[in-house]
């Protein structure tokens, strides 16, 4: 099992990294163009960084590295994609679609993460958009799985099996992953020729559209984590997530939740501010206040312009 840790990358400057956000016009910018460059097998640095916000990563073979360098010869680069599945649940379909496109695109392996999502990996430039637009083809997103932004949402993957369940928790994290996901057609565009794929299976053509109502240009000042579940239960560890529903039932019924918000787990080395934090409960929500508050917990008036 992976544990969804993010790649180590060179120290950047967050001004940098804002700058770059903001002038993309909507995760864009010059990741068309290094997609579409057939003479090289990587991407910029620039490019790099927004095609986080699509469920991806560049990355290099380690195992070729210290061979190739001794070479002078340029790294074997590759691409990690990782999925954006609220709770975890895919059809069986989809297990097997994927379990597919590991084989034919990538290096052969599925691996399964804490945050409840499947990562491919060894997936070579040409074989980005192939795999990424057969996993939209069955409703499998990747946007807003990597990246500054609000990431997949937890749930217990079980509950609702459980004896006299009264809530939903499942159709919830669809709901706040569907929420979170960026209004900019970019992802579209790139990679499924301009269209989405509705749940009866109907293609749209979508207009294009750079604007973030709810993030704003420059999205978060880092990823965000969310998860939903109930008291007593180790499914999901509701204290280390930035936003999490603790859900409150007396007698059989189902009354709502309790915000628990501020958990990471998240250091730097050598900066002792940054330390891991266990989440503080906030206050009880109905669930008709659940969606209005969770709008407004992420920070994105930090960081812009």
């Amino acid at each position: 099992m992976s544990d969804d840790s993010e790649p180590a990358e060179a120290p950047r400057k967050k001004k940098g990294a804002e700058e770059l956000k903001l002038e993309s016009e909507g995760l864009a910018g010059p990741l068309f163009k290094d997609i579409a460059d057939e003479t090289s097998t990587r991407i910029s640095d620039e490019a790099g960084l927004l095609l986080k916000f699509h469920g991806s990563y560049q990355q290099d073979d380690r195992d070729l590295r210290k061979p190739l360098m001794a070479e002078k010869k340029e790294k074997a680069w590759q691409f990690m994609v990782r999925t954006k599945t609220p709770g975890g649940r895919m059809t069986a379909e989809q297990y097997l679609l994927a379990d597919e496109l590991a084989t034919t695109h990538a290096n052969g392996t599925l691996r399964l993460t804490s945050r409840q999502a499947i990562q491919f990996h060894g997936i070579g430039k040409k074989n980005l958009k192939p795999l990424i637009k057969a996993l939209n083809n069955r409703w499998i997103t990747t946007y807003g799985a990597c990246g500054d932004i609000a990431r997949n949402t937890l749930t217990c993957p079980v509950h609702d099996l459980q004896p006299n369940t009264t809530f939903d928790f499942m159709a919830l994290a669809k709901t706040i992953s569907d929420r979170f996901i960026p209004d900019s057609t970019s992802y579209y565009e790139l990679w499924l020729d301009g269209e989405r794929v509705l749940a009866d299976g109907k293609r749209i053509r979508v207009t294009k559209n750079r604007v973030e109502p709810l993030y704003g240009a420059t999205y978060l000042p880092r990823k965000y984590k969310t998860a939903i579940g109930v008291p007593g239960c180790n499914c999901i560890d509701l204290y280390t997530q930035d936003a999490a529903l603790e859900a409150v039932e007396r007698n059989g019924k189902f009354e709502g939740f309790n915000l628990l918000a501020g958990g990471g787990l998240g250091t730097t080395h050598g900066k002792k501010e940054t330390i891991p934090r266990l989440a503080d409960r906030i206050g009880f929500l109905t669930i008709d206040q659940v969606m209005p508050v969770l709008e407004r917990l992420p920070p994105t008036d930090l960081v812009q312009p």
